[in-house]
C-alpha cells in the first residue's frame, strides 16, 4: 500500500488524527444534513382534528371559536404552474394553546408547500385541551389542503 511504512510515533499519531478528524467532520455534515425535528412530543399524536383548507394565493381555514389560524400563503410557483397538494403538520400545543412545536407529517407534493405550512402555523393559536386541569399540552395533526379556486362562469350570461 504505501511505499514507506510510517516509522515514527508521532507520524502514527498524526495519520490517526487525521482519520479521526476526517470521520468527525464528515459525521458533523450528515448530521447537519438532517431534516429539523421538534421536541418529544407530549402525548401521543390523536387523530386528525380540524383540517385547513387552502385555496388560491391568500386562501384561509374558516378559524373555529377560541382558534386564530392566519392562512398560509399559496407558492407563487405552484399557483403560477397550478400545482396542487396536501401537507399534514403535526404540532405542540401549550397549555395556553401556543403552538410550541411544528412537524411535517407528510407533503404531496414534497418540497413545494411545506414552508408556507409551516410559517402559518407558528401564527396560530388553538384551543386548550380541557381536562382535569385547566389546560394541558398536547399534540395534533392537521391537514392542509392546497388547491387553486376555479373560476366561476356567468350564470346570466353576458348583457
Amino acid at each position: 500500500m504505501l511505499k514507506r511504512p510510517v516509522s515514527s510515533p508521532r507520524q502514527r499519531i498524526a495519520a490517526v488524527l487525521s482519520v479521526s478528524l476526517l470521520a468527525a467532520g464528515t459525521a458533523c455534515v450528515a448530521w447537519a444534513a438532517q431534516p429539523a425535528r421538534s421536541a418529544a412530543p407530549t402525548q401521543a399524536p390523536s387523530a386528525s382534528d380540524a383540517p385547513a383548507a387552502v385555496s388560491d394565493t391568500q386562501a384561509s381555514p374558516a378559524p373555529t371559536p377560541g382558534r386564530s389560524m392566519v392562512p398560509p400563503r399559496y407558492p407563487r410557483e405552484a399557483a403560477e404552474a397550478g400545482v396542487t397538494g396536501l401537507v399534514t403538520l403535526l404540532l405542540d400545543v401549550d397549555r395556553e394553546g401556543k403552538v410550541v412545536g411544528v412537524e411535517v407529517e407528510r407533503a404531496e407534493p414534497a418540497g413545494v408547500f411545506e414552508v408556507a405550512a409551516i410559517e402559518a402555523a407558528w401564527q396560530w393559536r388553538l384551543e386548550p385541551r380541557l381536562e382535569d386541569e385547566p389546560g394541558v399540552a398536547y399534540r395534533t395533526r392537521v391537514p392542509i389542503h392546497f388547491a387553486i379556486d376555479q373560476p366561476q362562469a356567468d350564470e346570466g350570461g353576458e348583457s
